[in-house]
């Protein structure tokens, strides 16, 4: 398990969020009411010492992860009933709730507990914080989210999460780890990790109880699409014969069945355990690239995909990681009277950024299908003692340069007696496709007389894009960037701006090379309203 805590803390570098305050957490992410909660901090309660102390010889002696399940139960409990009648909360239905990687018929959620090495029951590797910043006292919150590492006691209850999102029916996962008395909330997506300050469930003084029974009562109370499912998965609903699909026959999905979702390996806590099911979304028919039916076709498709990629970037600072032929998708809009448009498909490895913050490209982010559209620095291989590379814009921007190359030596736009519209890899680009040599051959690609030989392989039928968009590209903005890289020896390198190169590969710069004026992201979505 060290091994792979190890990887995963690389795997998740720079997706972990700044702690939150359990306030926001419980209002933002599960839906309580800000009035629920005023009323459930303002309500005198603590937890009971027996329970507490019951629960605490079993946590210090558990042998086993499961040990501590059943005494925690105890502690919130014993509560005074009052807070529960404030809340109308009935803790006695609660307290069913699976403790472990499950989906219960009330949310979806992990209740894990973290073995730490402390000696007693507040573990010294829990983060806890004044109540000022655990309950969200002072109302502000930072526009910016800064990142930090996931990592430690984290990596455990975190990994439990990843294993609940392969359930295509998951957009996240939320949930409550345990450590000794410190209590944390979590949500675990595809792109970021949010955890908030945990607190201690039995200081009175913090308000820990108040806390406690209020993440507990919002935890259980959320819904389908707050506990992260995805809103728009409904029961089908078989019809007869001819007989159709009404509406009134289109259940919601409000809560699931109970099932268990703990690795294999673990014994079983629930029963029955339920297979699962797999789910499809229906959207208008998508194409390859590779089908398109002209040069002019393959130039507008190209465009859409950059410049939707562009606003998705400066907009919400999604970046997309994974630009290759196969997610340059084109859909037919015959029937609307307008051309092709082109759409960018996967963002599956997609991640979010800030100005201030970049991704590593990780070995997760490789895949053989992309390795020649991959951007030249990012293929550099990898040492035990340096950190991964990072992930900028303008990798993403070289990888359209890339698939450029690409469609001008290959689609034929004729298809052949195998039903192919393309001619093979020609030989001068086959390193590309090797993991091996990748790298070599794109830097000797930036050399003397590189662009002239990748050149000599292009089709005649795109000697206009080689010459008015390719050449450009290379000359003026990919080759210099390449050439006028201080290496770290310099003086200068420290100054260096590696996000753009100095300026030298921005969106602006890559559409000016090619002699395209940019449009507005407005006028770019009305193509497809």
């Amino acid at each position: 398990m060290s091994v792979v805590h190890q990887e995963l803390e690389v795997e998740l570098w720079g997706h972990g969020y700044a702690p939150v305050s359990v306030s926001d957490f419980v209002k933002n992410i599960w839906g309580l009411e800000a009035s629920t909660l005023g009323t459930s901090l303002n309500t005198q309660c603590g937890l009971q010492e027996d329970a507490l102390k019951q629960y605490e010889n079993v946590y210090l002696n558990a042998t086993s992860e499961s040990a501590p399940h059943q005494p925690f139960h105890e502690i919130p409990a014993t509560l005074p009933q009052d807070i529960y009648t404030t809340l109308e909360f009935d803790y006695a239905t609660c307290s069913t709730l699976p403790i472990a990687a499950t989906r219960s018929q009330y949310t979806t959620g992990l209740m894990s507990f973290v073995q730490s090495h402390s000696t007693t029951v507040n573990s010294s590797t829990s983060t806890k914080r004044p109540i000022s910043q655990v309950d969200g006292a002072n109302g502000s919150s930072k526009s910016k989210r800064a990142r930090v590492l996931v990592r430690g006691d984290e990596l455990e209850p975190t990994s439990n999460e990843l294993d609940c999102l392969g359930d295509s029916r998951c957009h996240f996962t939320t949930g409550i780890t345990i450590d000794g008395t410190t209590v944390a909330l979590g949500r675990c997506g595809r792109s970021a990790i949010i955890r908030t300050v945990g607190f201690d469930s039995r200081s009175v003084a913090d308000r820990g109880p108040q806390l406690l029974a209020a993440s507990l009562f919002a935890f259980s109370r959320a819904s389908m699409k707050q506990a992260g499912f995805d809103p728009f998965v409904r029961p089908f609903v078989n019809t007869t014969g001819r007989q159709l699909v009404l509406d009134s026959g289109i259940v919601m999905l409000d809560r699931l069945k109970l099932e268990s979702w703990a690795p294999e390996m673990r014994k079983k806590e629930e029963e029955p355990v339920r297979d699962r099911v797999v789910n499809f979304l229906v959207s208008r028919p998508c194409h390859s690239i590779a089908d398109a039916s002209s040069i002019e076709e393959v130039q507008t498709i190209l465009l859409d995909c950059l410049e939707s990629h562009y606003h998705a970037y400066t907009t919400s600072g999604v970046l997309h990681y994974d630009i290759s032929e196969s997610n340059i998708l084109l859909v037919y809009l015959e029937e609307f009277g307008k051309p092709v448009c082109g759409i960018l498909s996967d963002f599956d490895l997609a991640s979010e950024e800030d100005d201030k913050v970049f991704i590593p490209r990780t070995k997760t982010h490789y895949r053989k299908s992309t390795q020649s559209f991959t951007a030249k620095d990012l293929l550099i291989p990898p040492r035990k003692s340096t950190a991964p590379p990072l992930h900028y814009y303008r990798h993403d921007l070289e990888s359209f340069f890339y698939f450029l190359i690409c469609a001008c030596t290959q689609y034929t736009f004729n298809t052949d007696s195998q039903g192919s519209r393309r001619v093979p890899t020609p030989p001068c680009l086959q390193l590309w496709n090797d993991q091996e040599t990748a790298y070599m051959a794109k830097a000797a690609f930036y050399t003397d007389h590189g662009l002239e030989i990748v050149g000599d392989a292009i089709l005649p039928h795109f000697a206009g894009v080689w010459n008015e968009w390719v050449t450009p590209l290379y000359r003026k903005v990919f080759k210099p960037a390449v050439a006028l890289r201080p290496s770290r020896c310099d003086p200068g390198s420290k100054e260096y701006d590696s996000v753009t190169c100095n300026g030298m590969v921005t969106f602006e710069k890559f559409m000016a090379a090619i002699g395209v004026q940019p449009r507005p992201a407005k006028s770019l979505a009305s193509r497809l309203e």
